[in-house]
């Protein structure tokens, strides 16, 4: 069976929206790599993948790639909701938030920012909806 075959057959029938909260390129390290990897993988599945990633503007940004959203300014206060937000605009089947406490933390804080984010998805139920695959995945 050739690569492309095997990769059609491995779709699924009910395509994922996936929001991944993570670092990503331009970004250079460990976390980005596998996160780019990661997406390239989901989407090869057929799923749609979004990104909400730093702002990264001193390598380059994030404008010309598509679903990338560089919002995740931690040294910006309340950046937290502003990603919270875009994830409930995005209405995603899956939130996906690649955690490395360097990823959030601005110096004394730790981190805490994300579990703002993990208790606004918690109490708003996001995801929304229980796609088809993540019903069948949950029987």
């Amino acid at each position: 069976m050739k690569e492309n075959e095997r990769e059609q057959s491995q779709s699924i029938a009910h395509p994922l929206n996936v929001c991944m909260v993570t670092a990503y390129p331009p970004r250079v390290g460990g976390i980005a790599t596998y996160a780019s990897e990661l997406i390239h993988a989901i989407k090869r599945y057929g799923h749609t993948v979004e990104i909400i990633s730093h702002p990264d503007a001193e390598v380059g940004g994030h404008e010309n790639q598509k679903n990338v959203y560089g919002l995740m300014d931690i040294q910006r206060a309340g950046w937290e909701r502003i990603v919270f937000k875009k994830i409930q605009e995005l209405q995603p089947d899956v939130v996906h938030i690649q955690h490395e406490y360097g990823l959030y933390a601005t110096e004394g804080d730790y981190g805490i920012p994300i579990v703002d984010i993990l208790f606004l998805l918690h109490v708003y139920r996001v995801p929304f909806r229980l796609s088809p695959t993540i019903r069948s995945i949950a029987r």
